[in-house]
């Protein structure tokens, strides 16, 4: 019989993957309770309850829509975005792998 050799790796991988998929789960749920979800179908799927995707998503959007991120907007003119644009490219980001 051939066993192959045990990675470390995935020994410490696995459980920190696990850990923060349950963080954002938490803190999605949380969220939900004083937002409705926002769902992203395509017209090919329907679906009526949020994905991971979509929690991790709707995470996302209010960490970096409110101002989190000052220090990186130092020196930038965002007159020259509009807000239209500016709310696309959040979107656009929020949903990114």
């Amino acid at each position: 019989m051939i066993v192959a050799p045990k990675e470390p790796g995935i020994d410490r991988t696995t459980p920190v993957l696990f850990g923060l998929f349950s963080l954002i789960t938490l803190w999605a749920n949380s969220y939900y309770t004083k937002h409705a979800p926002t769902v992203r179908i395509a017209s090919w799927y329907r679906k009526s309850l949020p994905t991971f995707s979509d929690a991790l998503a709707n995470i996302r959007r209010p960490l970096w829509t409110q101002g989190n991120l000052q220090a990186s907007r130092q020196g930038l003119d965002l007159t020259k975005v509009s807000p239209a644009t500016l709310n696309t490219w959040i979107d656009m980001a929020c949903y990114a792998a």
